[in-house]
């Protein structure tokens, strides 16, 4: 594989961990939804870290597509390993 792939493949594992980890701060910061504050939840998409973990989560599915368009889905998925994990812990820090 060239250093391009590589690349490719991290960026992939990056994006996808850095996404959701943006993500789940955004969603922390703004709380448990309930009947009282459910208008919030319109400028929820406004948050810089929601706003950030969604960009991070779009380069990443680009970056997947592009990988699965050249790669073996084994190098592909293997890519996506350190993404999983990081869903796993951050439910844990529940």
């Amino acid at each position: 594989m060239t250093w391009r792939k590589y690349l490719v493949l991290a960026a992939v594992a990056i994006f996808a961990s850095c996404g959701d980890v943006c993500l789940a701060r955004g969603m922390r910061d703004f709380g448990r939804v309930t009947a009282d504050n459910w208008h919030r939840l319109f400028g929820f998409v406004l948050d810089p870290w929601v706003l950030t973990g969604i960009g991070l989560l779009l380069l990443f599915f680009c970056s997947y597509l592009s990988a699965l368009s050249w790669a073996d889905l084994t190098y592909a998925g293997a890519s996506c390993a350190p993404w999983k994990g990081t869903r796993g812990r951050s439910v844990a820090w529940r």
